[in-house]
């Protein structure tokens, strides 16, 4: 599938508007695929510590594979609400979970205007989602208002200044990372977390750090767009970019090729 004409960075935002929904759902899939992802996924699990009977969200659900494990948790005396701004992410979240017999529930909204009451869930989370919201302070602040009293919430995102690639152009390598990082909407969204946690009244913030190895492939899924951006606006020329990808291209058909985005795990109580 062509990536050229799929902005990976700002196409979270309006899936169902792209003219390849099914690219962001395999997106998805892949990333999940990736160990320290995994890793990442069972860490936030771990941390947010859901109970049976718990009542769960997760915001930005995607394809359900998270909400899935905490229904698995609450089981049939709680309930875990899947919320997405994708009509087509959500469908297919609901393909995957028919059958299983869990407690789940699936709602097509806007992250930013959550359709609960105050204090409806006892743990809410969200993985990677509130760097492409087009507000993450406002999203943020409706996880904590449909939180109880004594409630956790979990947030995982990226730091995308954190990019590293490993080359012998550096300080084409830092435009590039440069242009990347503000190509995402909230691109600083990572570091950002503890404040905006601790000024919406959020106790016991704690942080994790946790690094994300990629593979040439995937980091390019997200570059190829900026790259051409880049390009058209005259920022870096065809020469430079063309000579930069194959000196990657070379060193992972060598086995050297190395990058990593870092990002952190922050999850705080109300109280």
């Amino acid at each position: 599938m062509s990536i050229k004409t799929t902005d990976v960075a700002q196409g979270f935002q309006r899936v169902d508007r792209t003219t390849k929904p099914d690219f962001f759902i395999n997106f998805i899939d892949e990333a999940s695929r990736l160990p320290a992802v995994r890793s990442c996924k069972g860490r936030i699990l771990e941390l947010l510590n859901p109970k049976p009977g718990h009542c769960v969200l997760d915001v930005g659900c995607g394809t359900g594979e998270d909400i899935g494990a905490l229904a698995e948790i609450v089981g049939r005396s709680g309930l875990a609400v899947g919320v997405d701004n994708s009509e087509a992410m959500l469908a297919e979240a609901r393909r995957r979970a028919e059958g299983k017999g869990l407690s789940l529930d699936f709602r097509l909204c806007d992250g930013r205007r959550l359709e609960f009451p105050d204090g409806n869930f006892d743990r809410c989370r969200a993985e990677r989602t509130l760097m492409h919201a087009y507000d993450a302070w406002e999203l943020l602040g409706e996880m904590i208002r449909v939180l109880r009293l004594g409630g956790r919430v979990a947030v995982f995102d990226f730091d995308w200044d954190t990019l590293v690639i490993d080359s012998r152009n550096r300080e084409l390598t830092r435009k590039i990372v440069r242009l990347a990082s503000d190509a995402i909407r909230n691109g600083w969204v990572g570091r950002q977390l503890p404040a905006f946690m601790k000024t919406f009244g959020l106790k016991n913030v704690s942080i994790l750090p946790h690094t994300i190895p990629i593979s040439l492939h995937f980091l390019m899924l997200f570059l190829e767009p900026t790259l051409d951006a880049a390009q058209g606006a005259g920022a870096l020329s065809a020469e430079q970019v063309a000579r930069w990808r194959d000196e990657l291209e070379v060193a992972d058909r060598m086995g050297s090729f190395f990058a990593a985005l870092g990002g952190f795990i922050v999850i705080g109580d109300k109280s």
